[in-house]
């Protein structure tokens, strides 16, 4: 679902059409089905659409479409597994998005719209890894993967991280019940809160800090018969996570972090300002500084 700022919101559906509906309940066929199921994701007030590993744009005054960007290699095995989230996300020059080919390769490309050219920005440093989603934060892209081939197939979780020439792996998040493989486990990307990279992994929600080298597990998700996260957002110091499922419908968990007091807190790394403390000793008054945050 994308929303491009004309009134109307865009959704790519499982019958590998488009449509698009407003508030007065107008809900139209916008493109006939395409060869796979599309990914809609809006930019700069234009939609663009991925399917399969292409990039197109999605004329919102006249259904149509404008090839954007043309991919080559196989990803026969990867567009056709609907476990992928959240394969789309934006930087200050336009789209990006992940590809990831059968020969186990996952690279990382961008459409500038300023200058209508496509280029590939990474790749993650290991063959067969699965990736899950992708964001960009503060200058990095930041992908979630597992080592695994396939996303039946066992695997620790980690964070793939870029900002320019600086790149690094983050993890692993293994999971917690004894013995357990972390295959089927998708790895949901939601995004940035301070320095503090956010994901959801295994019933949990979880943190890593890049300038203290730390990970940590700041709550879990409820107990459902379904455990299916589709996506996750950060808004603030809250955390959305959906696509979670009770058994009879969808269901959304919410984490304010700020509330967390017997859970773990969420530290910035940074300082907000310094105060001014004084105390008594005896006859003497002593003053110090302390950090305040």
């Amino acid at each position: 679902m994308a929303d491009p700022g004309d009134g109307y919101v865009y959704l790519g559906l499982a019958d590998k059409t488009v449509r698009r509906t407003d508030n007065a309940g107008t809900n139209t066929q916008w493109l006939a089905a395409q060869t796979y199921e599309p990914v809609l994701y809006a930019w700069g007030g234009t939609l663009f659409m991925l399917v399969g590993d292409d990039l197109y744009e999605i004329n919102v005054s006249a259904a149509g479409t404008t090839l954007r960007a043309d991919l080559s290699g196989t990803s026969t095995v990867y567009r056709a597994d609907i476990t992928s989230r959240g394969r789309i996300t934006s930087s200050e020059r336009g789209p990006v998005w992940l590809q990831r080919l059968d020969s186990g390769e996952t690279y990382v490309w961008e459409y500038n719209v300023y200058a209508d050219a496509q280029s590939r920005l990474g790749v993650l440093p290991v063959d067969y890894a699965w990736p899950y989603s992708i964001r960009y934060a503060n200058g990095f892209i930041l992908v979630a993967f597992r080592y695994a081939n396939a996303h039946a197939d066992a695997g620790n979780a980690y964070v793939y991280y870029q900002r320019g020439a600086q790149r690094g792996v983050l993890g692993p998040a293994r999971k917690n019940t004894s013995g357990a493989t972390g295959a089927s486990e998708a790895i949901v990307l939601a995004g940035v809160i301070g320095e503090q990279i956010i994901f959801v992994f295994d019933r949990y929600l979880w943190g890593y800090t890049p300038s203290g080298g730390a990970m940590s597990q700041i709550g879990s998700l409820p107990t459902l018969s379904n455990y299916s996260p589709y996506a996750a957002l950060t808004f603030g110091s809250q955390v959305f996570v959906s696509g979670l499922n009770d058994g009879t419908a969808g269901a959304v968990a919410r984490f304010d972090l700020d509330k967390y007091a017997t859970n773990g807190t969420i530290q910035s790394g940074r300082w907000h300002y310094w105060r001014s403390e004084e105390r008594r000793v005896g006859k003497e008054c002593r003053s110090r500084w302390s950090p305040y945050h």
